[in-house]
């Protein structure tokens, strides 16, 4: 029996980084994997607005941050939701830790 292979995105989330990013098919399953493996979560953060600002966003999913692009993942498995372009105010406390 052929295993079925299971998407890092959703087809919202490719929608969205198709739209917002100008990605292609190969680049947004290349950015899923990656920003669910590799993307901060608030708990690799100190106290501060970004910090606040991502467990406001996560309270019923996992919300990481991955190139200075927020990502939302499913909670009940690694797939990757939506994904939309860190706030400007925030992207400067956020590339103290990049």
């Amino acid at each position: 029996m052929a295993r079925r292979k299971v998407k890092s995105h959703s087809v919202h989330a490719y929608e969205r980084l198709s739209e917002r990013l100008g990605m292609n098919k190969r680049q947004v399953n290349a950015f899923a994997r990656d920003a669910v493996r590799l993307g901060k979560s608030s708990a690799q953060f100190k106290d501060g607005e970004l910090k606040s600002y991502l467990e406001s966003k996560g309270k019923y999913k996992r919300v990481k941050i991955y190139r200075g692009i927020v990502v939302v993942i499913a909670k009940t498995s690694n797939r990757l939701i939506t994904a939309y372009p860190l706030p400007t105010e925030l992207m400067e406390e956020y590339e103290q830790y990049d």
